[in-house]
């Protein structure tokens, strides 16, 4: 699916856990730049390890 996403950043409230995680997956696999947002220091920063192209603030 082409969402014509590549290279657009998108910012993802929740996205280190859950439902929010899998749309950060998604956006990596349309080449985008997600940005997750989420109170759980610990799932952004593992989720950040695993897929190194996203950012966790």
């Amino acid at each position: 699916m082409d969402l014509h996403l590549k290279n657009h950043v998108i910012l993802v409230s929740g996205g280190a856990k859950g439902i929010g995680s899998a749309i950060c997956t998604l956006l990596l696999e349309e080449q985008a730049v997600p940005v997750i947002l989420d109170k759980d220091e610990a799932a952004g920063k593992a989720y950040v390890k695993k897929y190194p192209k996203a950012h966790f603030i």
